[in-house]
């Protein structure tokens, strides 16, 4: 019987329009800061050159 509601309470939050409005605004918002991080490792300046040649 407990099993059961936690099913019921687990397809509550699904359905719910909230849960999948926060969820996606959290992913997005992780997806983002990703993105950031691998602009911002493309344009740091290289550490090393030819120019020492």
């Amino acid at each position: 019987m407990k099993k059961s509601t936690i099913f019921t309470k687990l397809l509550h939050y699904i359905k719910d329009r909230e849960f999948w409005k926060y969820t996606l605004q959290f992913l997005a918002l992780l997806l983002v800061l990703y993105l950031f991080s691998l602009f911002s490792m493309g344009i740091t300046s290289p550490v090393f050159t030819y120019a020492v040649f």
